[in-house]
């Protein structure tokens, strides 16, 4: 049984604005003009830079892009055209335990919300 597992999402409002300003503040180092899908991954690439040190047991990523969901499943560390997806799966090496999951923004509303709150 895993001791340790984090969320890329939190249903918990205040952990949620936490995290979301902690992860849009490093976004913004990086991003420039780039596609939806490499903002994806950025997002996700930082959420997991910021937990790296913290020795999870266990990193559930929840992202309501199906296109990101199956390039990060179907791409390796080796394999990756991406540097990004390559990134994301050397962070993931340190992880006992490691899920993505389609989780559409329909069924999302909860986290939808506390996003707009976050820049309210």
């Amino acid at each position: 049984m895993m001791e340790r597992l984090i969320s890329v999402y939190t249903d918990n409002r205040e952990s949620h604005k936490k995290w979301k300003r902690r992860v849009d503040y490093g976004i913004r180092r990086y991003l420039g003009k780039c596609s939806a899908f490499d903002a994806e991954l950025w997002e996700i690439l930082h959420g997991l830079a910021l937990i790296h040190n913290e020795h999870y047991d266990g990193v559930l990523i929840q992202i309501n892009s199906l296109e990101v969901v199956k390039a990060i499943q179907v791409s390796s560390f080796s394999n990756s055209n991406s540097t990004l997806i390559r990134r994301i799966h050397h962070l993931l090496l340190n992880v006992v335990s490691w899920d993505i999951q389609h989780f559409p923004r329909d069924c999302n509303k909860i986290v939808d919300c506390l996003a707009k709150m976050a820049f309210d």
